[in-house]
């Protein structure tokens, strides 16, 4: 928001967006999003956000491999 042309309505669209009722609706969804607000309860299926663990990956092996994943990924997806 900093810098950008309207911070006052992109404050209220990261508010709208953080707030309890559009976390609690995208948490119960298929896509299952784990809610940032402590205000909203985790659904069962959702993982904590604490049991979540990073890859152990530099971006030069994600470089390495993009042109690969890239075909791979046209070929299954764009037939």
């Amino acid at each position: 928001m900093a810098g950008g042309p309207n911070p006052a309505a992109g404050r209220r669209l990261i508010d709208f967006l953080l707030g309890p009722g559009v976390e609690a609706r995208l948490a119960a969804m298929r896509s299952i999003q784990i809610p940032l607000n402590p205000a909203v309860e985790t659904p069962q299926n959702v993982p904590a956000l604490s049991e979540i663990h990073t890859m152990n990956v530099t971006f030069e092996a994600i470089a390495a491999e993009m042109e690969t994943t890239a075909a791979r990924i046209q070929k299954e997806f764009l037939r």
